[in-house]
């Protein structure tokens, strides 16, 4: 799967206005870089969504594996 900047970009605006991301500081490592670069941090509630969908998939995961369309090994 490839991703164009513009979804990227627009998915990176969803999660600021959603306030599940913040635009934060660079690294130090990145302070000298030339290159424009934006770095984001998650926020509490950024955390709880992932926490939430990863429960929903681990959820899935549990089902295919109930019905022999993936190996037990990948529900553990």
């Amino acid at each position: 799967m490839r991703m164009g900047p513009g979804s990227l970009y627009g998915a990176i605006k969803r999660l600021l206005e959603s306030g599940l991301v913040v635009e934060g500081a660079p690294p130090r490592s990145a302070e000298e870089d030339p290159r424009r670069t934006s770095y984001y941090k998650i926020t509490s509630a950024g955390r709880r969504a992932a926490a939430d969908a990863a429960r929903e998939l681990a959820d899935l995961v549990a089902v295919a594996v109930g019905h022999g369309l993936l190996p037990a090994a990948v529900g553990r």
